[in-house]
């Protein structure tokens, strides 16, 4: 068997582990979204937040190591 060559380099490292994070769909609320009883809230939320009327799931990521943030 012949390998494959070189394997791509990995050109952004942030957007490489967010692909592999633990994924949640959730509503979103006016106070944001709520995982494991810990609301996630910022400014950029807010267009999201004012158009609740669909109840649209959206997927969040989150680093179990690192709770501050989540992605969405």
């Amino acid at each position: 068997n012949k390998g494959r060559g070189v394997p791509a380099q990995i050109c952004d490292r942030e957007r490489f582990l967010i692909d592999f994070l633990p994924v949640e769909y959730r509503t979103i609320q006016r106070h944001g979204f709520m995982l494991d009883k810990i609301a996630y809230y910022s400014h950029a939320l807010s267009p999201l937040i004012a158009d609740r009327s669909k109840q649209t799931k959206f997927l969040i990521r989150r680093d179990p190591r690192d709770l501050s943030k989540v992605y969405v």
